[in-house]
């Protein structure tokens, strides 16, 4: 009964908020479109002059609901839970499991019907990044937010040259050059600062397990099965590898805990010489080195690897070949009362014309071009981010580049940072796992256990040597279904049989998932 009386009282909501808006619409003759993505420091209005150039532009008036980037994900579980959703949601798209739950519950429309109209959109995202947004049921629920991955490996180059250590290419190489800089540390009376270090380490130290060939948290093909990288044997020795760091002082031990503020925080302050996190923290901690008159200076690098070459950043979401991948994605829910205009609004923003106009402004008042045919701001960084640019108008883009928060990507140090990048990718997993409402229950449960006993590993909460036990809880626990689960659904897809496993080789290639 009272389920019953919640759908009345969603549905009249639903229906009171579309009538409001449909009076604001034959008030104006222009379709307005709400859209649920995150804010900057200031919120982004209807007064906002870019804002109403994409209007104008586009013929469709957007209205961003402005949500916090904290907290973001605990707001769109609420909108989905309470129905009442924007035009278009900004969300981590098909690598999630909960959004392929939204998906196969109906809480997004199915877009292929949509995309007949949208030529900026099947013309500008990669086929191959398109063809991994389809679902489980043949149709496409999400539009990829284009990016270039932005990881990278920093060291402070200022720490490198007092201590007198060269940039690590290996394992090996990190480990002992890690040694050094702790000892030089020591010696100069840093006892709080580490070699290594930074924030949100189940991400950040990835590449150390990729370097295993084991990349942490991802099904990988191994002997002709579909396994659970992190819970097969050997993948011991990386654990292993990061407890040495963290027993020896070479980690900061609140590298576990620290926030991305707090992480970035050391690194300014040389507390950490080496770290992995985003091209953007580069640029802007040189920015401020510079204007300070500091001579400390973050040179960015290809993570360290196996002494036979094995090794280099992973990701939750494809990359094709040329680095492009996503990341976060747009779906329009089937609560939408203008779905129409929200295709025709997001095609707009992913066209070159809205592309340029939501990063970089309007030509002439807040950006001009260079005789070489550059970008070149013409307000200061304070105005820019009162508009929200560059990053946060800019919830679809067209130009991988303009998926992240550099205020230049075309810059000559962003050029150089991206030549690195080029080379750093892990590619031996399935990026994108096919999943069913089992797969999403079990993973659930098991991320949690996982990424909670390898910490506990790490820091000698749990003895190394039950490294076997923990495995076998986690196959009681339901890991051992969960496999069985995904090689059903494999063979489903005919992606993969007791005979096709070249034929899956060629696939995680073509998605970014195959070995180099």
């Amino acid at each position: 009964m009272k389920k019953t009386i919640g759908i009345v009282l969603m549905v009249a909501l639903t229906a009171s908020l579309a009538f409001a808006a449909g009076q604001a619409e034959a008030a104006t003759g222009t379709p307005e479109v709400s859209i649920f993505w995150r804010v900057g420091a200031y919120p982004i209005g209807a007064d906002n002059p870019i804002v109403q150039e994409i209007e104008r532009r586009s013929g469709v008036r957007p209205v961003f609901q402005n949500v916090p980037w904290s907290g973001y994900a605990d707001r769109l579980n609420l909108a989905v839970a309470s129905g009442d959703l924007a035009d278009i949601v900004m969300n981590v798209g098909p690598a999630n499991a909960i959004v392929q739950q939204w998906a196969s519950e109906g809480v997004f429309l199915p877009l292929d019907e949509l995309l007949r109209n949208a030529p900026n959109i099947t013309g500008r995202v990669p086929a191959d990044v398109m063809e991994s947004m389809v679902f489980d049921d043949g149709n496409t629920y999400w539009i990829p937010r284009l990016w270039v991955a932005p990881h990278i490996f920093l060291m402070r180059d200022d720490l490198l040259d007092r201590y007198g250590v060269s940039a690590p290419q290996t394992l090996d190489e990190f480990y002992e050059a890690g040694k050094v800089i702790r000892d030089g540390l020591r010696r100069d009376g840093h006892d709080d600062a580490y070699a290594y270090g930074g924030f949100g380490f189940m991400t950040w130290s990835r590449w150390i397990s990729a370097a295993f060939d084991l990349p942490i948290n991802q099904f990988k093909l191994i002997d002709g099965q579909w396994r659970y990288t992190t819970t097969v044997p050997e993948s011991r020795q990386w654990v292993e590898y990061l407890k040495r760091l963290h027993d020896e002082g070479i980690m900061d031990p609140e590298f576990l805990i620290l926030n991305p503020s707090q992480g970035r925080e050391r690194l300014y302050q040389g507390r950490i010489a080496m770290a992995g996190m985003r091209i953007d923290d580069v640029v802007r901690a040189n920015d401020i080195f510079s204007r300070a008159g500091s001579d400390a200076r973050i040179g960015a690098y290809a993570p360290p690897r196996s002494a036979d070459g094995i090794g280099g950043y992973t990701y939750g979401n494809p990359l094709n070949e040329e680095g492009v991948g996503f990341w976060m994605a747009a779906s329009i829910p089937a609560s939408s009362r203008n779905a129409e205009a929200a295709m025709q609004l997001m095609d707009y923003m992913i066209s070159e014309d809205g592309t340029t106009l939501a990063f970089w402004g309007r030509e002439g008042i807040e950006h001009q071009r260079t005789a070489d045919g550059r970008y070149e701001w013409l307000i200061p960084v304070e105005e820019r981010e009162q508009l929200g640019l560059p990053l946060y108008v800019n919830f679809l883009t067209g130009e991988p580049r303009y998926g992240e928060a550099l205020d230049d990507p075309w810059s000559d140090e962003a050029e150089e940072i991206y030549s690195v990048i080029s080379d750093a990718v892990y590619r031996d997993y399935l990026v994108v796992p096919p999943s069913n409402e089992r797969m999403r229950e079990l993973t659930a449960d098991l991320g949690t256990f996982v990424n909670e006993n390898i910490v506990n590993f790490i820091t000698g909460a749990r003895p190394i040597g039950e490294f076997n036990q923990f495995i076998a809880e986690w196959e009681r626990r339901g890991g051992t279904q969960l496999l069985e689960e995904l090689t059903r659904e494999m063979e489903r897809r005919g992606q993969y049989s007791a005979c096709g496993a070249q034929r899956v080789r060629a696939l995680l290639t073509r998605f970014g998932g195959g070995r180099r």
